[in-house]
Protein backbone atom coordinates (compact mmCIF):
# COMPACT_ATOMS: atom_id res chain seq x y z
CA UNK A 1 0.00 0.00 0.00
CA UNK A 2 1.53 3.13 -1.17
CA UNK A 3 -0.24 6.23 0.37
CA UNK A 4 0.90 10.03 -1.19
CA UNK A 5 -0.76 12.45 0.31
CA UNK A 6 -0.37 16.24 -1.11
CA UNK A 7 1.36 18.91 0.94
CA UNK A 8 -1.27 21.41 2.57
CA UNK A 9 -4.09 18.84 2.87
CA UNK A 10 -3.56 17.50 6.05
CA UNK A 11 -5.98 19.09 8.97
CA UNK A 12 -3.57 19.21 12.16
CA UNK A 13 -5.94 20.71 13.89
CA UNK A 14 -8.51 17.83 13.50
CA UNK A 15 -5.69 15.44 13.77
CA UNK A 16 -4.72 16.60 17.42
CA UNK A 17 -8.08 16.98 18.12
CA UNK A 18 -8.79 13.36 17.54
CA UNK A 19 -5.76 12.80 19.78
CA UNK A 20 -6.63 14.39 22.56
CA UNK A 21 -10.25 12.49 22.46
CA UNK A 22 -8.68 9.30 22.26
CA UNK A 23 -5.75 9.60 25.46
CA UNK A 24 -8.64 11.95 27.19
CA UNK A 25 -11.01 8.72 27.23
CA UNK A 26 -8.49 6.53 28.92
CA UNK A 27 -8.88 3.45 27.24
CA UNK A 28 -5.73 2.63 26.64
CA UNK A 29 -5.81 -0.85 25.88
CA UNK A 30 -7.81 0.61 22.62
CA UNK A 31 -5.15 2.90 21.93
CA UNK A 32 -2.07 0.03 22.58
CA UNK A 33 -3.62 -1.85 20.00
CA UNK A 34 -4.11 0.29 17.27
CA UNK A 35 -0.54 1.48 18.01
CA UNK A 36 0.49 -2.09 17.56
CA UNK A 37 -1.38 -2.40 14.51
CA UNK A 38 -0.21 0.74 12.86
CA UNK A 39 3.43 -0.27 14.10
CA UNK A 40 3.14 -3.78 12.20
CA UNK A 41 2.24 -2.53 9.24
CA UNK A 42 4.53 0.42 9.01
CA UNK A 43 7.07 -2.73 9.33
CA UNK A 44 5.86 -4.67 7.25
CA UNK A 45 5.99 -1.66 4.62
CA UNK A 46 9.67 -1.12 5.41
CA UNK A 47 10.19 -4.63 4.49
CA UNK A 48 8.33 -4.52 1.75
CA UNK A 49 10.27 -1.81 0.01
CA UNK A 50 13.57 -3.64 1.37
CA UNK A 51 12.45 -6.24 -0.32
CA UNK A 52 11.91 -4.44 -3.51
CA UNK A 53 14.82 -2.29 -3.98
CA UNK A 54 17.07 -5.33 -3.16
CA UNK A 55 15.53 -7.54 -5.80
CA UNK A 56 16.10 -4.63 -8.28
CA UNK A 57 19.05 -3.55 -8.13
CA UNK A 58 22.45 -5.84 -9.18
CA UNK A 59 24.27 -7.58 -6.48
CA UNK A 60 27.49 -5.72 -6.89
CA UNK A 61 25.88 -2.86 -6.32
CA UNK A 62 24.81 -3.85 -2.82
CA UNK A 63 26.95 -2.27 0.13
CA UNK A 64 27.91 -4.11 2.93
CA UNK A 65 26.01 -2.28 5.23
CA UNK A 66 22.69 -2.44 3.30
CA UNK A 67 19.96 -3.99 5.94
CA UNK A 68 18.76 -7.43 4.75
CA UNK A 69 15.01 -7.96 5.08
CA UNK A 70 14.97 -10.19 7.98
CA UNK A 71 17.48 -7.41 9.71
CA UNK A 72 14.99 -4.99 9.33
CA UNK A 73 11.64 -7.41 10.67
CA UNK A 74 13.85 -7.84 13.70
CA UNK A 75 14.76 -4.52 14.54
CA UNK A 76 10.73 -4.02 14.33
CA UNK A 77 10.15 -6.97 16.66
CA UNK A 78 12.30 -5.49 19.17
CA UNK A 79 10.86 -1.95 19.14
CA UNK A 80 7.31 -3.24 19.87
Amino acid sequence: MNIQIPPGTVDLAAIKERQHAAWGSGDYAMIGTTLQIVGEMLCEAVISAATSASSMSPPEMATPRSPRPADLLMSCRRTM
